[in-house]
């Protein structure tokens, strides 16, 4: 007769020990949201076993055991008598390596010489659990992990809810943001934040845009992302209305976005060829880069230079006399500099020269505008 147990409202019966050949990755669990793409369990295997850390579970396993205390948990059987794990993907993906499972095989994938028979015997089978109840399961998944003690980050937390406002939309319709925010211990406002965080990635793939720079965003600058759509011109510049509020409001704004102005945001968050940063590198300088998009000489500077700096103080500036003080500034500590250094790129030269166009440009253009305000007086 199989236990059953309680954790929260969520009533959990334990199997026993499944062998691990019997249960699967889970390719949509948010806590995986940054793998999302991988669309098969060996590629999703290879992601966790690159950057999800399991050599420190296997280091921990090979020297204490695996804690029969910490089931996995899986919904339901399959017809095939095998289950998808809905909370333990990395404790199944570092047993599948450790043991030498075929999945791993196929890929490649082991620890280090000898690891795997040191724990194999032990990892041939996991203890498991299964969800009496998925919908009960969800909402106590999303309240651990959102507002419990055992946080997702901002990524996972999205995924989770945009998988939620998705398999509740067609029962609850507007008030979908309303209902989830109060199962898992939030607001209509974060819930709605979240999915359109999301959903706006999720477009933009589905419309075809680059499927490297999605991911990217999604598994490195997601955060980042998120303080983006708060800020008061960003939104706007890709044409999504932050003002929309409900369900369906939401899902028309998404679909009336500028694609190509979005990839041009989105691009901003991925450092370009040849260089170690990205234009936006530093999550705290969301509103700079907001007061460029508003700003068409500003963001034009931007575009040009990818100096977001540069692009800002020209935002900011009150006139174009202010501009050139602080570019006439800039210009003097860079020659201070040139008097402490020993030697210089081999391409200062011609930024040099550049530099020194643009001086003669700019003072001609001044000039000739003085003059022509002098002969009209």
């Amino acid at each position: 007769m199989l236990n059953t147990t309680t954790t929260g409202s969520v009533r959990l019966r334990y199997l026993g020990e499944i062998p691990i050949e019997k249960l699967h990755l889970d390719l949509d669990n948010p806590r995986l949201s940054q793998f999302q793409g991988r669309r098969t369990e060996g590629e999703l295997l290879r992601e966790l076993f690159k950057t999800a850390a399991l050599h420190e579970l296997a280091e921990s396993y090979k020297a204490n055991g695996y804690f029969s205390s910490e089931p996995v948990i899986v919904g339901d059987v399959s017809k095939d008598g095998e289950y998808t794990v809905l909370e333990g993907n990395r404790r199944l993906a570092t047993a599948i390596i450790l043991t030498g499972d075929e999945r791993a095989l196929e890929e490649g994938l082991r620890f280090s010489e000898g690891a795997e028979g040191t724990a194999a015997a032990e990892l041939t089978a996991l203890p498991t659990t299964q969800v009496d109840d998925p919908d009960e399961f969800n909402a106590f998944l999303g309240y651990r992990h959102i507002s419990g003690l055992r946080v997702w980050g901002a990524g996972e937390k999205a995924k989770y809810l945009y998988d939620e406002v998705n398999r509740l939309r067609s029962k609850e319709g507007d008030a979908t943001f309303y209902r989830i925010g109060r199962t898992v211990g939030s607001n209509a406002r974060g819930v709605r934040s979240a999915y359109v965080a999301y959903a706006l990635l999720a477009h933009a793939a589905a419309e075809g845009l680059q499927a490297d720079l999605i991911d990217y965003v999604r598994s490195q600058r997601f955060g980042v992302w998120v303080r983006l759509l708060g800020t008061a011109n960003t939104p706007r510049y890709f044409n999504y209305d932050p003002d929309a509020s409900t369900l369906g409001e939401v899902d028309a704004a998404i679909k009336a976005v500028d694609l190509r102005k979005l990839t041009e945001v989105l691009s901003d968050l991925r450092p370009k060829e040849g260089r170690s940063l990205a234009v936006l590198s530093d999550s705290r300088q969301v509103t700079a880069y907001s007061d460029v998009l508003a700003h068409d000489t500003a963001r034009k500077t931007l575009r040009q230079n990818d100096d977001l700096e540069i692009a800002h103080s020209i935002a900011r500036a009150p006139n174009l006399a202010a501009q050139l003080r602080q570019v006439a500034d800039r210009l003097g500590s860079i020659v201070d500099l040139l008097g402490e250094v020993d030697s210089v790129p081999p391409d200062a030269a011609s930024v040099a020269n550049r530099v020194v166009r643009l001086a003669r440009q700019v003072s001609a253009s001044v000039i000739a505008f003085n003059s022509e305000e002098a002969s009209e007086d």
